[in-house]
């Protein structure tokens, strides 16, 4: 087999892929090269692939906000692809409903998605499994450029697919105006060791529902653009710290922010959160930061945390003035 190590600022195109392995987090440096290795057999470059695949997912595709604005923000590469290999799939290392959300809402077909376990190549394997050596289809795959939300320096080719799809969803259209929307954490596919819920929930729903305010569960939704158009017309958001605020926020516009946190704060030492917070701070009126009491055992107890009242006075006073 040889072996390639790709370059992380270009659209990458390699011939009969058997395996891709990529790096573990803190164990590569990602302003060097892409965090992954492509092993491919040796057939002629000239065969005709059998198969065209177009790979999306990368190291972090497990973790909501991390998928969307790493692999997601790429997608018209793959139409590009499509325009030259009509018969081009994703592969998705693993499903995800928020994956098909995005993908089939944004025009992808069913069919044209398949999954790690679908292809015959190995993919995505942790480093300290090994590399087997196996005789695939001749295939074509291609590569999006990119960069983790985790690095400490914002990359040029992200920052503009940030901002491009930033820019198509301030062209969407919008719902009629919402005094207030809430979109509580939701309970599936969340990252494992991240998973969080909030005491006040109920009582948030409560109140949203008393104030005449909707709430949205994205864990059941099925249709993406109308909760953008509902989050792009509400007055006032109501969501949590994490991929929540980071994806929704992304969405809004012209709103008043109230985000529920235990007093993570991304943004003050990770440049791209950074970047994201300051991009939806623009675009809407006020952020606030809640602090909520989890129902867990990993509360900190050097915290003081914010009381339902607090949070209910909070929105009465914004709908009073705004």
């Amino acid at each position: 087999m040889s072996e390639i190590f790709l370059q992380n600022k270009n659209l990458e195109k390699i011939s009969n892929v058997v395996s891709i392995v990529c790096q573990e987090d803190g164990k590569f440096d990602w302003t060097k090269g892409y965090g992954y290795q492509v092993f491919t057999q040796n057939l002629s470059v000239e065969q005709q692939p059998t198969n065209v695949y177009f790979i999306l997912d990368t190291h972090n595709q497990n973790a909501f906000a991390h998928w969307v604005f790493e692999n997601f923000v790429y997608l018209q590469l793959f139409f590009q692809v499509k325009k030259s290999y009509p018969e081009a799939k994703i592969v998705l290392y693993e499903r995800k409903d928020y994956k098909y959300l995005f993908l089939e809402n944004n025009g992808v077909a069913r069919e044209d998605i398949v999954e790690a376990k679908d292809v015959d190549f190995q993919y995505l394997t942790l480093n300290n499994q090994p590399v087997e050596q196996r005789n695939c289809s001749p295939n074509l795959v291609f590569f999006h450029p990119y960069a983790s939300l985790n690095n400490q320096t914002i990359e040029d080719f992200h920052l503009q697919a940030i901002l491009s799809y930033d820019q198509f969803i301030q062209n969407l259209p919008k719902e009629k105006t919402i005094p207030i929307l809430y979109l509580p954490r939701g309970e599936k596919e969340n990252f494992a060791g991240l998973d969080r819920r909030y005491i006040i929930q109920k009582d948030c729903k409560e109140l949203v529902t008393q104030l005449g305010g909707g709430i949205l569960e994205t864990d059941t939704n099925t249709d993406l653009f109308k909760q953008i158009r509902l989050v792009r017309s509400a007055k006032i958001i109501l969501c949590d710290y994490g991929s929540n605020l980071w994806v929704n926020g992304f969405f809004s516009e012209n709103a008043h922010i109230l985000f529920l946190n235990i007093g993570w704060r991304q943004e003050h030492n990770i440049p791209y959160y950074g970047f994201l917070y300051s991009l939806i701070h623009e675009k809407n009126k006020n952020m606030y930061n809640i602090l909520a009491e989890r129902s867990d055992e990993s509360v900190k107890p050097t915290l003081v945390y914010h009381s339902f009242p607090y949070v209910k006075n909070t929105i009465e006073t914004i709908l009073r003035t705004a």
